[in-house]
């Protein structure tokens, strides 16, 4: 039997704009096809098969319940505000569809969680719609941070320079130096060896309270990994003021569960997924009048390995979709590892052994350029690999593969305790350790 015998049927409820490109992957993969599609009215729904120059084969229900009750849907991908998840996937679960489901998942774990049971209990799949994991750049990348030789082990140690196993690190920060500086402080425990705030004007200022000054900071702490991930764009003003992500009713995480979720789960696929000891929000956040976060920055800190991770995400900054990771041989960077600037072919940078010679200004190595190719595009790429583990469950008998509940998850967690962090005036969260029970 060929892959595209007996393809999975999937069903869209919901017509947001990323439907669009989720149907036209469903079209692209040879193990899929599109049977129906699910807005609250049958008019949207024509709408959206009009401009999407769907097949007439391709049916329109004017409410969800009706596309949930067609034998013929195996599959439902689900972009509906975040604060319709959890209602429409259990009941979806509960008349056997597997779920594809948007991000960010939920608005909290628990809710997440009533999802995950309501598959389970039906030996369905889940996975959430982040499609950067399929790509195949994804797994080269994984491959080279996983090579001891040209990247390093976690427990090396990174720095401008390498010295005594301790890292330099120097920035510039308005008002949130202190806060990071406190988080990593307590979070790592620390010996603060050199520590400085100098404002633009060269006056030296002490340690203490914030100030609204640029200033430079520098110090010392023990660390084998450094990880840095933004994600950003800038709104326009009908964004900011009319879009779902920016409701509190509809998707009450704005900025940090849309482009946020991202940067997370980025962290956490470069950590192998394992939980961070630590984590706190910096002290920038910004917030719409009615109280939907638009940007925030926040640091993680795994204990056992010294690994500290940072990430940034906004509605109101340039377009960035960056991942930085920087080991004791090595660093890897890639410049769009959410959306890749081409279809059929993306690339990251790679550096391994650089060093200064001789305080030259210049590097012995530059760093290569990877280039991957793809028949499909990522989301592509996604629906094949979601349909191949639903065709496995209904034709073979298969369990559900759990790692990408997992993934979402841990995600979900983290994501959770930056938003407590923010919630409670930016403390450090602790999320593992032997303090926890």
């Amino acid at each position: 039997m060929t892959e595209n015998e007996n393809p999975i049927g999937f069903g869209i409820i919901g017509c947001a704009e990323i439907a669009r490109k989720v149907s036209r992957a469903i079209h692209l993969a040879p193990n899929a096809t599109l049977v129906a599609v699910a807005s609250r009215s049958i008019h949207k729904a024509k709408q959206f098969a009009v401009k999407n120059k769907l097949s007439d084969n391709v049916k329109l229900y004017g409410s969800y319940d009706e596309l949930l009750d067609d034998p013929l849907v195996d599959a439902v991908y689900m972009p509906l505000p975040t604060s319709l998840h959890v209602k429409w996937a259990v009941i979806a679960a509960r008349k056997g569809k597997h779920l594809l489901l948007e991000k960010p998942t939920a608005l909290d774990v628990k809710m997440l969680d009533e999802m995950l049971e309501a598959c389970e209990s039906n030996q369905l799949q889940f996975m959430d719609a982040s499609m950067w994991y399929h790509h195949p750049r994804t797994a080269k990348m994984k491959e080279l941070l996983l090579n001891l030789e040209l990247f390093g082990h976690v427990k090396a140690i990174f720095g401008g320079f390498i010295k005594f196993q301790q890292l330099l690190i120097t920035g510039e920060y308005i008002h949130t130096g202190i806060g990071l500086m406190a988080f990593l402080r307590s979070a790592s425990g620390a010996n603060l060896i050199n520590l400085c705030l100098r404002c633009r004007g060269g006056i030296y200022m002490a340690l203490g309270s914030p100030i609204s000054l640029a200033v430079e900071v520098s110090w010392v702490i023990p660390v084998g990994f450094m990880i840095h991930s933004s994600s950003s764009y800038h709104g326009t003003t009908q964004f900011l003021q009319n879009d779902i992500r920016v409701k509190p009713d509809l998707d009450a995480l704005g900025a940090l569960g849309d482009a946020g979720w991202y940067c997370i789960g980025a962290i956490l696929w470069t950590m192998n997924q394992k939980l961070p000891t630590t984590v706190a929000a910096l002290p920038t956040t910004i917030r719409n009048s009615a109280g939907v976060i638009l940007s925030c920055n926040a640091a993680l800190y795994w204990d056992e390995e010294q690994t500290v991770a940072t990430f940034y995400c906004s509605f109101v900054s340039h377009e960035t979709m960056d991942l930085a990771v920087c080991g004791s041989n090595g660093t890897l960077h890639v410049e769009d590892f959410i959306i890749p600037y081409e279809e059929n072919c993306a690339t990251f940078s790679f550096t391994s052994g650089a060093k200064f010679v001789d305080m030259h200004i210049g590097w012995n190595v530059k760093p290569h350029e990877v280039q991957v190719a793809t028949q499909l595009p990522q989301e592509g790429m996604m629906i094949q690999e979601f349909s191949r583990l639903v065709k496995g469950i209904k034709d073979l008998g298969l369990q559900p593969d759990t790692k990408w509940a997992q993934t979402s998850r841990v995600t979900q967690l983290v994501l959770d305790a930056v938003k407590n962090s923010i919630d409670n005036g930016y403390k450090a969260i602790q999320m593992y350790g032997p303090n926890l029970d």
